[in-house]
């Protein structure tokens, strides 16, 4: 494992190397010394970034696996639950997988970015699995203002978190009431799904149409209307500070969880039907709290990147190189054309009778054509390759010019 993490360290870097060496001593026009100057920088530079990029990534690896991150070769969603997260939920360690999908947990909102951070470092290519889950569970909340204000602290970690992958990324908005037990209901858009343990997921309307459901009909209207008149409109809230974030999906659920009487949802609840939930708490399982049925939905947005940053990065570099040689290659292209042309105009304003300027101008045309025909031999030299060079057209006028060429008369006797 260690050589693989100095490979995937060193490897990038040293493409880069060997593209700007080519461009160097392939294209450049320089003296020896100051191309050889050149190349000296430019291995001290990947020096330099391969001991940081090593560096960073020995850390990061070590951290990974007592962190609970996922394995290497994971591909699903990696879900970071952040928000009212306790010991209860991740009682058997900071990260659950699945088949479907990793959950990690983020102790605090303030984390968000330093463990996202670690987890690209440790696993570039996960930039594009990242999702956050953002738990809320207003049975614990006393205070409006307070979780406001969790819901503006978590709009400004995913600005940070979008200028750390270079996207957008999704969002969950994941919510527990106290009430009569409920499978996971799913909001993805104008969709709706109940999503029963080992059965197939139903439509919303479907499920309520069922009388089992009548108990819990007035306390899902109500927490829907909590949810958009407090969390929802929180997060689309204007800022200049940070954009509004609409969630990728909504998933909700009822069950005997711990509440008190002066928290937010029973209160709610109260103030508006008249309801009182139920003092009864249930000891669930851990799976119970974790919305695995969003994981397929998440699974087409979520998908390894292609060589992460870093291979962005190298394609960037490689780019720039080829752009460099296909402009300096029709510099020398360009001077080329201009010297010959230069022959041959001079070549043509001599008149024929003017024997030594004109015996200096072809010596000048017969030089052009010997460096043309050798060239042609021999192999044009790299610079003016790319399939810019034009070295039969100039061979050719060069040659039609030579053969115009008329001697001097004897001298008389």
């Amino acid at each position: 494992m260690r050589g693989r993490t100095f490979a995937r360290a060193v490897f990038p870097v040293l493409l880069c190397l060997v593209a700007v060496f080519w461009l160097v001593w392939g294209f450049m026009v320089w003296p020896v010394s100051g191309k050889s100057l050149l190349t000296l920088l430019s291995v001290l530079i990947a020096g330099e970034i391969i001991r940081r990029r090593c560096l960073c990534r020995q850390p990061a690896r070590l951290t990974g696996d007592k962190e609970g991150f996922p394995p290497e070769g994971h591909t699903g969603p990696v879900v970071m639950v952040c928000g009212d997260v306790d010991d209860e939920m991740f009682a058997s360690g900071p990260g659950r997988g699945t088949a479907e999908g990793w959950f990690l947990r983020v102790t605090s909102l303030a984390e968000l970015i330093t463990l996202a951070g670690e987890l690209l470092t440790h696993t570039p290519t996960m930039a594009g699995q990242l999702c956050v889950m953002f738990r809320c569970l207003p049975d614990r909340h006393e205070d409006e203002a307070l979780m406001r204000a969790s819901l503006k602290a978590v709009r400004l970690q995913m600005k940070q978190l979008s200028r750390l992958t270079g996207y957008n990324v999704p969002m969950v908005l994941n919510a527990e009431f106290s009430g009569p037990e409920t499978p996971w209901i799913v909001v993805r858009g104008d969709s709706a799904l109940v999503c029963r343990d080992d059965e197939p997921a139903i439509s919303l309307c479907e499920w309520q149409r069922s009388a089992q459901t009548a108990t819990v009909q007035p306390l899902l209207t109500e927490a829907n209307a909590m949810l958009h008149k407090i969390v929802l409109d929180e997060l689309g809230k204007p800022d200049r500070l940070c954009p509004p974030i609409r969630p990728f999906a909504v998933t909700l659920r009822f069950g005997h969880i711990r509440s008190c009487a002066t928290a937010l949802w029973p209160q709610w609840l109260f103030r508006q039907t008249r309801i009182s939930p139920s003092d009864r708490v249930s000891a669930y399982e851990r799976r119970w709290h974790f919305a695995d049925p969003v994981l397929p939905l998440l699974a087409p947005y979520t998908t390894p990147l292609q060589g992460g940053k870093t291979g962005r990065r190298v394609v960037l570099m490689l780019l720039l190189c080829a752009l460099g040689a296909i402009a300096l290659s029709v510099r020398h292209n360009q001077a080329l054309i201009h010297k010959v042309s230069a022959d041959l105009q001079r070549w043509q304003a001599i008149p024929m009778n003017h024997y030594d300027p004109k015996a200096q101008a072809l010596h000048a045309l017969q030089q052009d054509a010997l460096l043309l025909e050798r060239w042609q031999r021999q192999g044009v030299p790299q610079r003016y390759g790319l399939a810019l060079y034009p070295g039969d057209r100039l061979w050719l006028a060069v040659q039609q010019a030579i053969d115009t060429y008329v001697p001097p008369p004897p001298p008389p006797k």
